[in-house]
C-alpha cells in the first residue's frame, strides 16, 4: 500500500512539473495587488516629502523621496531625489559654517565685551571697537554685533578714522586708527 502511494505522488508531481496538469497560480494576482499597494505607499511618502521640502527640511524630504523611489521606481521620483540631494548638501554646508561657540570662547567673548564697555565709557571708542570685534569673532551673537556697530557709529561721530581688517583664521582683528 505504501508503495502505491509513493508512486502515485511521484507521477502527480512529474505531471505538475511538466505542465500537463493544470495548477492554480495565485502568485500573479498577489504581485499585482502588492504593486498597487507599493505605489500607494510611495505616493504617501512623496506627499510627505513635498511638505517637508516646503518647510525647507531637505534631509527629511530626501529620505521620504528615497523610500518612495525604492517602493515604486520612476523617473519623477529619481529626479526629485537628485534635486533634494543637492539642496540638502547646500543647506548642510550653510549650517555647518554656523558652529556654536564653546564655553571657553563664550567666556572670552564676555570678557572682551566687558572690557569694551569700560573703554566706551572712557570714550576710547577705537579700543572699545577693537574689543567688541574680538568678542564678536569669538561669539557672533546679536548683542556683540550691536555693540560693534554702535561703537563704529561713535567713532564716525567723534571724527576718528578707523580701518578694520578682519580675518577668520585665528579670530583675530587688526586695527589702524588715527585722529583728524
Amino acid at each position: 500500500m505504501r508503495l502505491i502511494y509513493l508512486w502515485t505522488t511521484r507521477i502527480i508531481l512529474a505531471i505538475a512539473v511538466a505542465g500537463i496538469l493544470p495548477v492554480q497560480n495565485n502568485a500573479s494576482v498577489l504581485v499585482a495587488q502588492s504593486k498597487k499597494q507599493k505605489a500607494a505607499q510611495a505616493s504617501k511618502y512623496a506627499k510627505r516629502g513635498n511638505t517637508k521640502a516646503k518647510k525647507k527640511d531637505y534631509k527629511g524630504a530626501l529620505s521620504d523621496y528615497k523610500k518612495a523611489y525604492q517602493l515604486a521606481p520612476s523617473a519623477n521620483y529619481k529626479k526629485k531625489v537628485q534635486q533634494l540631494t543637492s539642496l540638502a548638501k547646500k543647506s548642510s554646508n550653510s549650517s555647518s559654517t554656523k558652529k556654536k561657540p564653546s564655553k571657553k570662547q563664550m567666556a572670552q567673548a564676555s570678557a572682551y565685551s566687558k572690557r569694551g564697555n569700560s573703554k566706551a565709557k572712557q570714550k576710547d571708542y577705537a579700543g572699545a571697537l577693537k574689543d567688541f570685534q574680538r568678542a564678536y569673532n569669538l561669539n557672533p551673537s546679536s548683542s556683540n554685533k550691536k555693540k560693534d556697530s554702535t561703537t563704529h557709529i561713535h567713532l564716525k561721530q567723534t571724527g576718528e578714522k578707523c580701518s578694520i581688517y578682519t580675518h577668520q583664521g585665528k579670530n583675530a582683528t587688526r586695527f589702524r586708527y588715527s585722529h583728524y
